[in-house]
């Protein structure tokens, strides 16, 4: 009986025992000392989590870009020889190139100038004759700009633009001669994206032009307000 009592005795001092932790036994810098140590000595590398924010925009920045163009209005014909004046409709187009540099006042605020040239075309009508006088020609030059940023975002930005540009044209086919300078202002609507791709939407309207046509009859020239509206589509990649 007492061996009985005394085998009992033991198992239950076994069972109330508390079992063994196998954790190593050290503390918070001991532990993280050595699992520093046993790690593999390579170079430092950037956690993606803790990148570099974006770096700003440049302050002074350079764009090339493209840009089409098409027209319709009203132009009047003042002869030199008789002084009579006669109406006439007027079609152009063209695809220009665009050159130019970018100066960022502030994130929302970027002063825009450049020079343009390339290749267009005028086509004129009156009420006497419905058949189209078609020239063919160059254009080329200078234009200055202001781009307000009303919606900007980290990748993209919405602006409205405000310009003016003066262009000077030179059209020649045959024996006809056509010389045209002219001052317009414009307005339009910009995208950009990701800071390099920009898209612009824009129209205007000439305030001035001198328009000198000779050929072989006759030598005119229209009047300096001319009623004519121009649209166009601009791509530039800025640097």
């Amino acid at each position: 009986m007492r061996i009985i009592l005394l085998i009992a005795s033991i198992l239950l001092i076994g069972y109330a025992q508390p079992a063994i932790e196998t954790t190593s036994v050290c503390d918070d810098d001991m532990c993280a000392k050595a699992e520093q140590d046993s790690q593999p000595n390579t170079p430092n590398t950037p956690n993606p989590a803790q990148s570099s924010p974006i770096q700003p925009k440049k302050k002074h920045a350079w764009y090339l870009g493209a840009s089409i163009f098409s027209g319709d209005g009203v132009l009047f014909e003042k002869d030199s020889a008789s002084n009579f004046t006669k109406r006439f409709h007027a079609k152009d187009g063209g695809v220009i190139g665009l050159v130019g540099g970018l100066y960022r006042i502030a994130p929302r605020h970027t002063l825009r100038y450049g020079v343009h040239f390339g290749f267009s075309s005028i086509a004129f009508s009156n009420n006497y004759d419905s058949s189209l006088f078609e020239l063919s020609g160059a254009k080329g030059g200078v234009g200055l700009g202001y781009e307000w940023s009303f919606y900007l975002k980290e990748h993209f930005a919405w602006s409205a633009v405000f310009g003016a540009e003066y262009t000077a044209y030179y059209y020649k086919k045959e024996s006809d001669l056509l010389l045209l300078q002219e001052i317009m202002p414009r307005i339009g609507i910009g995208f950009e994206g990701r800071g390099h791709h920009y898209f612009e939407v824009f129209f205007g309207i000439p305030v001035y032009a001198n328009l000198e046509v000779k050929n072989t009859h006759s030598t005119f020239v229209t009047s300096r307000y001319p009623r004519h509206l121009r649209l166009g589509f601009s791509y530039m990649y800025r640097f």
